[in-house]
């Protein structure tokens, strides 16, 4: 039941995903401030993963001496957890002009584009 839940979860990010990708970027002023907003957010998470890196690998390194499966298992939470959360940048960095965007030329549709 929970990979179920899992994998529907998963297809409708997917979904989404799509359905913003083809939306309008906005006026070359907002792409402009939009690349340079994507550039900061990468910048901070690579700093952010810099430092959680160094804690990731020296606590699972005192986790091996538990048992090296609890070790393993932290690892590639952690992994998955960083892989989350720079996905996660990428879409919410990109779709905030495209939702500007939408919302200067009409609030009908914004609505719209969210609820159909």
């Amino acid at each position: 039941m929970v990979l179920l839940a899992c994998t529907l979860g998963f297809l409708f990010v997917v979904f989404l995903f799509l359905k913003i990708k083809k939306e309008d970027k906005g006026t070359e002023k907002m792409v402009k401030i939009s690349n340079f907003i994507q550039k900061g957010a990468q910048t901070f998470l690579k700093e952010e993963y810099k430092s959680l890196g160094v804690f990731v690998f020296l606590f699972a390194l005192i986790l091996t001496y538990l048992d090296i499966r609890i070790s393993i298992s932290f690892l590639v939470g952690s992994f998955l957890s960083a892989l989350a959360g720079n996905i996660g940048m990428r879409m919410s960095t990109s779709s905030n002009t495209k939702t500007a965007y939408a919302d200067k030329k009409s609030l009908s549709q914004l609505q719209s584009q969210w609820l159909s």
